[in-house]
């Protein structure tokens, strides 16, 4: 009997042992459950992660290099520009909703409400899309960001529902705009940061644009103010018949300009300053009306009183030559020997 129930308390425990055998096991497998639950859940949230790519790298520096400014341009004309393609592509992905953002600077020119501030007061930098000609301003899009200075929070591309992928390719501009009368100052841009953002829900990447530049008043040297061309000495019969011509001469006028400009002129007959012909008036001698002198360029008679562009320069400290002729012309009248001398003043204008 006591065997027996020795050897049935030992059956007793080795079931008591088995039973708690099973529920360690048990206890394991729902830890090992939930662990796999937790991991799938993890994938799951993985997988519903948005992925965005695009071709802008972290950051884009445009440099307008040095920009010329003349004096004579009005407000709002448009000095340099820059551009920049980019794409963008997101995935779907549920419950997600993709957009692309600018967000700009808030600094604005008191002239145009679109055009950002740079450390020079007569110049701006407005930024536009290809889609848009109009430059973006604080009052567009979402309203306020939350990382100040930056207000102009705009929603440039979104996908057409939630959940659906994006894809998105455009052009940023940006144009170095003048926006104040008359002579600016020479000097540094400073330095402006824009951001192309690309949301997708709360999860944010950002891309960052910015831009510098010099501006400078151009000019131009004239090597020498007062110039004497002296024409060959002729024969009457030289000039026998009226429009005959004889005598040309060759000289240049010289000049050191900086680049980015393009050069007109303009000549005025000093002795008759209403002068519109093509013919200089000799001003030694009333009675000697049968002479004229002209003034060719490129082998035509320049008419004076007009403008003619003469060149565009391209680098600064540009050597520029304007080749021109000299040249006798007989006129209805008498012809009889002296001398003939006539003046001119040549005028220069560049932008």
């Amino acid at each position: 009997m006591h065997r027996q129930n020795h050897d049935g308390a030992a059956k007793g425990r080795r079931k008591e042992c088995v039973m708690n055998k099973s529920r360690t096991e048990m206890s394991r497998n729902f830890t090992g459950l939930r662990w796999m639950l937790a991991l799938l859940l993890s994938l799951c949230a993985l997988a519903a992660q948005a992925q965005c790519t695009t071709s802008l790298p972290s950051t884009t520096a445009i440099n307008f290099g040095n920009v010329p400014v003349p004096s004579s341009a009005p407000i709002g004309t448009v000095l340099a520009t820059r551009t920049i393609p980019y794409t963008v592509s997101c995935s779907a992905a549920g419950g997600v909703r993709h957009s692309v953002v600018y967000e700009i600077p808030t600094s604005r020119s008191t002239a145009y409400s679109d055009v950002l501030a740079t450390d020079n007061p007569g110049i701006g930098v407005r930024i536009t899309r290809a889609a848009s000609s109009t430059g973006m301003t604080s009052t567009n899009g979402n309203g306020p960001t939350s990382t100040p200075p930056y207000s102009a929070n705009q929603t440039v591309a979104a996908n057409t529902s939630t959940g659906a992928a994006l894809s998105y390719s455009d052009t940023m501009k940006l144009e170095l705009v003048k926006i104040a009368a008359g002579a600016i100052t020479p000097g540094n841009l400073g330095t402006r940061s824009t951001f192309i953002r690309l949301d997708s829900n709360s999860t944010r990447v950002s891309r960052t644009v910015t831009d510098t530049g010099v501006v400078y008043s151009p000019a131009c040297a004239v090597h020498s103010s007062v110039q004497t061309v002296t024409l060959d000495t002729i024969s009457a019969n030289d000039l026998s018949t009226v429009g005959a011509v004889a005598g040309t001469k060759a000289f240049n006028i010289s000049l050191t300009c900086d680049g980015g400009m393009t050069l007109h002129t303009s000549f005025s007959d000093n002795t008759v300053p209403g002068n519109t012909t093509n013919v200089l008036t000799n001003n030694v001698s009333a009675t000697q009306a049968g002479v004229g002198l002209q003034i060719l360029r490129s082998g035509t008679p320049v008419n004076f009183g007009s403008d003619m562009t003469i060149i565009s320069t391209s680098t600064n400290g540009t050597p520029v030559t304007i080749p021109l002729e000299a040249r006798y012309i007989r006129r209805s009248g008498a012809l009889t020997g002296g001398l003939v001398q006539g003046v001119f003043t040549y005028t220069l204008t560049y932008h």
